[in-house]
């Protein structure tokens, strides 16, 4: 249906009775019976238009079925064709695009059909076509504009909503997976200086310098991820993954090859390599870990592999995180929980 604000309500609707004006201006000089005839009709028209405005779009036909009956008076009074072009224009303004062409060539029908059937003058018949052709179709036209417009504009609101929980969703991950790796490697380097106090103080000074630096290089991050951008890349998360495992006391064994990622992609990686890690350290208590990424022509492969508490192994929301991404990108995600956790992520690179 149209906005409640086009000719369905406001002045629109009277403005389109004017033509219709004609019928009561005609009745001089004709019989009394002439003139009966078309008050009639049209004291019977008016509540019928503006029924049609207040009905459901399902029951609409029904007053202009009536309105087309009006119009078949057209052989007795000349006049009430007029009724013929106020079909096809209400029909074009309320109805379906389908009901609202079938009333319209109805509507053409009937005339050409009394036309031959009472052997009317063209200088009737042709111009009430006319009318219902080009009042019709423009209707009809307009409505159809409007409710493309309209609808075009709903599916944009709907492409914006769905963008902002895009967005939204991108920085609860983001932000989880950099709040848990930095208070992660925090607790451990707050752990470690506490215990290297009482025997070497300078080494737990150099720790707590350590705390402070991550604190505010996380602080960094968080602002770039809620603006939308990234500068660690991919390099300098595993940077931050070797001094991550060294901290937590964790053998490493990293295999990494040379890759040119799109923008998209290193940052996918970059942060589910950090998740990735960051679950080794809080909950696999695994004593080596090892890192391989490598790129091929097609694909970028990353795999994570410790040997730690492998068959109390449970998903939670870091690996959905982690699932979320690897979907979002079209890549494909195994674990292996038997000795220990393998986890293994494969994603396509667009050439």
């Amino acid at each position: 249906m149209l906005p409640s604000d086009f000719v369905r309500g406001g002045w629109t609707r009277y403005l389109c009775l004017l033509p219709v004006v004609y019928v009561p201006l005609s009745l001089y000089p004709y019989s009394s019976e002439y003139d009966f005839l078309v008050v009639g009709s049209f004291a019977i028209f008016l509540p019928l238009f503006f029924l049609v405005f207040r009905m459901r779009e399902s029951l609409i036909p029904i007053p202009l079925v009536a309105i087309l009956g009006l119009g078949m008076l057209m052989p007795i009074a000349p006049v009430t064709s007029v009724y013929y072009a106020y079909v096809a224009s209400l029909a074009g303004f309320t109805l379906s695009r389908r009901l609202a062409l079938a009333f319209i060539l109805i509507t053409i029908f009937i005339v050409g059909a009394e036309s031959w059937l009472f052997n009317l003058d063209i200088d009737l018949w042709a111009p009430t076509t006319i009318m219902v052709i080009v009042f019709g179709g423009f209707c009809f036209h307009a409505t159809q504009t409007l409710r493309a417009n309209a609808e075009l504009k709903s599916r944009q609101e709907e492409i914006q909503r769905l963008a902002t929980i895009a967005e939204r969703e991108r920085i609860a991950r983001d932000l989880h997976d950099l709040l848990g790796h930095t208070l992660s490697l925090t607790i451990l380097k707050a752990e470690l200086a506490r215990k290297l106090i009482p025997v070497k103080p300078e080494d737990s000074l150099q720790e707590l310098e350590d705390i402070e630096a991550i604190c505010r290089e996380a602080l960094t991050q968080v602002r770039e991820t809620v603006e939308g951008g990234r500068t660690i890349g991919l390099s300098g998360e595993v940077e931050s993954v070797i001094k991550a495992l060294k901290s937590a006391s964790i053998e490493r064994e990293m295999s990494i090859g040379e890759f040119t990622l799109p923008p998209k992609i290193e940052s996918a990686i970059a942060m589910i390599l950090r998740e990735s890690i960051t679950n080794v350290i809080r909950h696999a208590g695994a004593k080596h870990c090892k890192v391989t990424l490598f790129q091929d022509n097609k694909q970028v492969l990353l795999s994570v592999d410790d040997d730690g508490r492998g068959s109390i192994f449970r998903e939670g929301s870091g690996i959905k995180g982690i699932r979320d991404r690897v979907k979002e990108l079209g890549g494909s995600m195994s674990i292996c929980d038997t000795e220990g956790v393998k986890l293994n992520i494969r994603l396509p690179v667009p050439l």
